[in-house]
């Protein structure tokens, strides 16, 4: 018992032996490097309570200390070394130790990456990690020529093959300081490019003509491919997609070996003999020739050229109409001039065939005789103007229409701006309204926005603000209409909806264009102001663009009297002005050619308006205050519209004390002045109320007494 117990101990106290250093990962005879992170433990210090990252160069930055270098060395001498720099700071460092906190390497990756540059991996970090965190090759990047730089040493290595195969061995194994470089596939040129499937394809997935294999002619996709061990010719064919319906397959070229072989792909397709393939070693070039000889005879053999959608050679037998092969070339492209399509026969003739004049006029305009060996040309159209509206399709293309210097359809660019396609169309002309452009979108709903350029231009608009335009969008620029004395048909080209109506006792009468930037009085003189018979004090303003209608009246000559610029109405596109000629009947019988004098005077009624009088002149008229009028507070009402009145006061008695013409108020056709009784008076209704309180008093008194 005493054996097991004691073996017993042994083991817990090995286990909590190893419980303990479970936590120290890394020797401390193992030596710094480059990305490795090192705690420091200084107790009470919150500068070293991060880890510090040692940097390409092997250094740490320490505070109050600096730089130290800490690449090559073991925890122990980077430790002596700091107990030396800190006692002369801190004077407690007996628990100053050092650690490793984790084992990183610093990696730097240039190249066809999207982001080059120095990136950290964790300590078994691989080539694959590194090109991950420098976000990936750029399309285009040359996989199995890829070079790891140590120092002076440059190590290839086919990363391709890595991926193919998964076998990590064909990786080389990082350290920090090592530099990883990806090269651009020779197909990028001096351009960067950007690749898909097919473009790779179409050019072939080698980089190094060496190590690949070459195939070129008559095939669907010539190009250089890598070379695989024991790879065929068929292999190789394969690869480029084929050969055409033209290559000569018995005449199939391999080179590369001592001596050019030729191999007859059809007899070993007719025998399956393997003895009859060709050898393929990395470097061998393939070449497919064109079967000539098999074309030409017994055949007839017509080029169709130019503005066709299938130009080539086309086959034909006996007695084939230029039509035939017209049909067989797909007819004329858009692009096509078929008034002058060009005929080139075999002895060296030349005609002209208009196919527009033999669709009108078949009997007089026959089309042409065609025999082997000629060639029918399609010319593309001269006409510059005609030609950009053809070329541009409908889904690629802005139609910008109306009052600009060159309107059509122009090409567009999700990278264009409002600006650029104006620009192209040399901009607007000087009668274009810039307040209301129209784009009418091509969503299929016949959805409109409008866009004032003038504002934008005049204020300095965000960018932003400018339409969004999109392929297949019309552009609309309207023109202003022109002086409606001149050509009233014009208004036609003016949207109601934009414009102001001025009628009655003005020069012109008509419709003007209206914007944000005009007022009431810009539209008056646009209609070359009033007439001398027109009645400004009654004009009438009829307010239609707003959900309710509304009239409103306006007395101008009260505003030319004094300024205030309230008394203009506010006019909106779609509103009517009218200014009534004067007339002397009904004069006195409406109410804004009178003042009304009401209250304590001899004769109160309606008085016809006097601009020369003023109010102590009106109440003289109508016979001046009564005895019992309470003069220090006259009352004037003026009416400004239908539901807006101003009140103002006079004290008529402290201007008979201390004369002075300023204090006399100015008086308008339309007011109204009030008079009140002396019983009206604050003073008086005060001493009545203080006179019935002191008869209460003394009433109660005396039945007190009684």
């Amino acid at each position: 018992m005493k054996f097991i117990a004691l073996c017993c101990t042994l083991s817990l106290t090995l286990f909590l032996t190893l419980l303990s250093t479970s936590s120290i990962v890394y020797a401390e005879s193992e030596l710094i490097d480059s990305g490795d992170q090192l705690f420091i433990f200084m107790p009470g210090e919150k500068d070293f309570e991060a880890p510090f990252q040692v940097d390409g160069g092997g250094y740490i930055q320490i505070p109050e200390v600096g730089r130290m270098l800490v690449k090559g060395k073991t925890l122990a001498m980077v430790l002596k070394e700091l107990k030396a720099d800190l006692s002369l700071v801190f004077r407690d460092i007996s628990k100053l130790y050092i650690e490793f906190r984790a084992r990183e390497k610093l990696v730097t990756v240039l190249g066809y990456v999207k982001d080059p540059r120095e990136v950290v991996l964790p300590e078994f970090g691989n080539v694959q990690m590194a090109l991950n965190k420098a976000g990936g090759m750029l399309s285009g990047a040359q996989l199995d020529n890829m070079q790891l730089q140590r120092g002076a040493k440059v190590i290839i290595f086919d990363f391709k093959r890595y991926l193919e195969t998964g076998d990590e061995k064909e990786l080389p194994i990082l350290k920090s300081g090592d530099v990883i470089f990806v090269p651009s596939s020779p197909l990028t040129g001096n351009v960067q490019m950007i690749f898909d499937a097919t473009t790779l394809k179409s050019g072939g997935d080698a980089s190094d003509t060496q190590k690949a294999v070459t195939v070129f002619g008559e095939v669907n996709a010539p190009g250089t491919f890598s070379y695989v061990p024991g790879m065929t010719v068929i292999e190789s064919l394969m690869k480029a997609n084929g050969v055409t319906r033209y290559g000569n397959v018995s005449k199939i070229r391999v080179m590369g070996l001592k001596e050019p072989q030729t191999f007859d792909l059809k007899l070993y397709l007719d025998t399956g003999d393997v003895s009859k393939l060709p050898k393929v070693k990395p470097g061998t070039t393939i070449f497919v020739p064109i079967q000539v000889a098999d074309i030409k005879v017994g055949l007839q053999v017509v080029y169709v050229m130019g503005q066709v959608n299938k130009p080539g050679a086309y086959e034909g037998r006996e007695g084939i109409t230029f039509m035939d092969m017209l049909a067989n070339a797909g007819g004329p492209n858009r692009y096509a001039d078929t008034q002058q399509i060009k005929i080139l026969k075999v002895n060296g003739d030349t005609f002209r065939f208009d196919l527009k004049k033999y669709s009108d006029d078949p009997e007089n305009n026959p089309f042409p005789l065609i025999a082997g060996g000629d060639v029918i040309f399609l010319p593309e159209k001269a006409d510059m103007i005609e030609k950009s509206w053809l070329i541009e399709a409908h889904n690629e293309a802005i139609k910008i229409i109306g009052a600009v210097k060159n309107p059509g359809r122009y090409q567009w660019d999700d990278d264009m701006t409002f600006l650029d396609l104006l620009g192209h169309a040399e901009g607007p002309t000087e009668k274009a309204d810039l307040a209301k452009i129209i784009i009418v979108g091509n969503d299929g709903l016949g959805q409109r926005q409008y866009f004032d350029l003038e504002k934008f231009m005049k204020v300095g608009g965000d960018y932003l603000s400018l339409p969004q335009l999109s392929a297949g969008d019309t552009v609309m620029f309207n023109e202003l209409p022109d002086d409606p004395h001149d050509n009233k048909s014009k208004w036609i080209k003016q949207e109601s909806e934009s414009s102001i109506y001025i009628l009655g006792a003005v020069g012109a009468p008509g419709r003007y264009a209206f914007n944000s930037g005009l007022d009431f009085l810009d539209l008056l003189s646009a209609a070359d102001g009033p007439t001398n018979e027109a009645d400004i004090k009654h004009i009438k303003i009829t307010h239609r663009n707003r959900r309710y209608a509304k009239a409103s009246t306006l007395d101008l000559d009260m505003y030319f009297e004094t300024g205030d610029e309230n008394l203009l109405p506010q006019v909106l596109p779609g509103d009517t002005i009218y200014i009534p000629a004067k007339t002397d009947v009904g004069e006195l019988n409406n109410t804004v050619n009178i003042v009304q004098i009401l209250g304590a005077v001899h004769n109160p009624g309606r008085y016809k308006y006097d601009a020369s009088l003023d109010v102590v002149g009106i109440l003289t008229m109508a016979g001046g205050p009564t005895s019992e009028a309470y003069i220090d507070r006259i009352v004037i009402l003026t009416k400004h519209g239908e539901m807006e009145h101003t009140a103002r006061t006079f004290n008529m008695k402290n201007y008979f004390t201390q004369p002075d013409y300023r204090d006399i108020p100015i008086i308008h056709a339309g007011d109204t002045i009030y008079i009140p009784n002396e019983s009206d008076s604050n003073w008086s209704q005060f001493m009545n109320i203080l006179g019935s309180a002191l008869s209460v008093v003394t009433l109660f008194i005396v039945g007190s007494s009684l």
